[in-house]
This record gives C-alpha cells, sequence and structure tokens, in this order.
C-alpha cells in the first residue's frame, strides 16, 4: 500500500509542479479547474446525489462561480476571508458529529457545503499564483509544505499515534500525527521565509500563518472523512492508486488554499 502511494506520488507531484511553474495564470486556471471539477464529481458521490441532472448542474455552477469570483484578486481576497470564517463553523459541525450531536445532512445541504469546501480553493490558488512578484513560487511552496505536513502525520501517526484525534471522523488519525504535522509545516516555513531573507516580526507573522495553515488543512481532511463516513465510502473514488480520489489528495489544501491567501493579504497589510 505504502509502496504503491509512493509510486503514485512520484508520477503525479512532477506534473503538478510543472502545472504551477510552467503555466500563465489563465493555462493554471483551467488546468486547476479540471482537478476541482473532477473533485466536485467526487463530492457528489459523497453527497448521495444519484440525479445526473443534478450532479453536472452542480459542476457547471461550480464552474461558472469560480469563472466569475476568481477574475478579480480583491473578490478572491475577500473569498479567501469568508472561507477562512466558514472553516471555523465546519471545525464546529465535525465536533458535533464526532460528539453524535449532529449528522452530515441531507443531499442538497451537502452539495451547498461542497461549494463553500471546493469553490474557495480554486479562487485562492488562482489568486496566489497571480501575485507579482513570486506567485507560482507561494503556490508551490503551499504545496510543498502540505505534502510535507501530510507525509510527517502519516508516518508519526503509524509510528508514535496512540490518542485518536476524532475516531467517529477518522479512526486513523492522530494527535502525535497532527504534532508532527504541525512540526513538518513550521520547518517548511522557517526554510522557505530565510530563503526569502524574512526578519524579525514578519517571519514570525508567517511562521503563525503557516501553522495556521496546517491546523486548516486537518479541519479540510477531517471536513471529506466526515462526508466518506457518512456515505459509508472509504475514498472518494479510485482514480489514483493507493491514495483514492482525486478529492482524497486535495482534501487538505480545500481548507489550506483560502487561510494561506487570507494570512498572506493580512501579512501584507501589517507591513
Amino acid at each position: 500500500m505504502v509502496r504503491t502511494r509512493i509510486a503514485t506520488a512520484a508520477v503525479l507531484i512532477p506534473f503538478v509542479v510543472a502545472g504551477v511553474l510552467l503555466l500563465d495564470t489563465r493555462g493554471f486556471a483551467v488546468f486547476l479547474g479540471l482537478v476541482v471539477l473532477r473533485g466536485g464529481w467526487e463530492w457528489t458521490a459523497l453527497a448521495r446525489c444519484e440525479n445526473l441532472p443534478a450532479r453536472i448542474g452542480f459542476l457547471a455552477l461550480l464552474g461558472v462561480a469560480a469563472a466569475v469570483l476568481s477574475s478579480g484578486a480583491d473578490r478572491a481576497g475577500w473569498l479567501a476571508a469568508g472561507a477562512t470564517a466558514w472553516w471555523l463553523i465546519g471545525l464546529l459541525w465535525i465536533s458535533a458529529y464526532q460528539s453524535g450531536r449532529a449528522g452530515s445532512g441531507p443531499a442538497a445541504a451537502k452539495l451547498a457545503v461542497g461549494l463553500l469546501v471546493l469553490l474557495p480553493l480554486w479562487t485562492s490558488l488562482v489568486a496566489l499564483h497571480a501575485t507579482e512578484p513570486g506567485g507560482r513560487a507561494l503556490v508551490l511552496f503551499l504545496l510543498v509544505m502540505i505534502w510535507i505536513a501530510d507525509t510527517a502525520a502519516f508516518f508519526a501517526g503509524r509510528r508514535f499515534g496512540r490518542r485518536r484525534l476524532a475516531s467517529a471522523v477518522s479512526p486513523g488519525k492522530t494527535w502525535e500525527g497532527v504534532a508532527a504535522g504541525l512540526l513538518g509545516g513550521l520547518a517548511a516555513g522557517a526554510a522557505f521565509g530565510f530563503v526569502r531573507d524574512m526578519q524579525g516580526v514578519e517571519m514570525l507573522v508567517f511562521l503563525m500563518v503557516c501553522v495556521g495553515t496546517v491546523a486548516a488543512s486537518v479541519v479540510g481532511d477531517l471536513m471529506e472523512s466526515m462526508m466518506k463516513r457518512s456515505a459509508n465510502l472509504k475514498d472518494s473514488g479510485t482514480l489514483l492508486p493507493g491514495h483514492g480520489g482525486l478529492l482524497d489528495r486535495i482534501d487538505s489544501l480545500t481548507a489550506a488554499a483560502p487561510v494561506f491567501l487570507a494570512g498572506l493579504l493580512f501579512l501584507g497589510g501589517s507591513r
């Protein structure tokens, strides 16, 4: 299983990195759009929406909304701030589900949540890519930081995990894994800040943004796990051997991307 995951990642990562670095922002938006729309299709399955016109309509709405909202950096910034607030609500929802005080909701509500989950991912990454100077580097750093955090959490959880994070939502996740992921994100942020010659308060705030981003990525992961749990599915799909569906690979980014963008906007405004 681990070997299959590594082999798939070894093929997938260069493809993603090439898309980030070689495409202009418009091309990157299309590339990312295909990824997000595939994730949206898998989300409709998690929502137990079996009506084909409704599933297609969801994808059409997602695509049109993304095209409109990602056309301006200001709009993407406001959406990222709103998404950050939404993920705080999402955390409360996950907590209520874990304690048995709430369910995952009807299919229509899950589809609405899907828009809140996937739309800010698309618009935030496009806005980051369009940032001058160094937008491509920011997107690549975010991806690498989340990959490092996910990998650290996976292996530390397997080796040292004792205390379950949310057993009713995702039995395999542990607090020890979360701690390792946060440390991995912190190390990645420190390395990036050093390369960018950040110092003093700027470095401190950037590291706080990185830690907050990694923490948000855990919530994004848990949100998808909750949807899979309620749909009685192990994975969102079978597209990626050893990983499951495409949504299983971008779930952490759904929360991480808008939080990272909102944090960078705050950092820029605090200078």
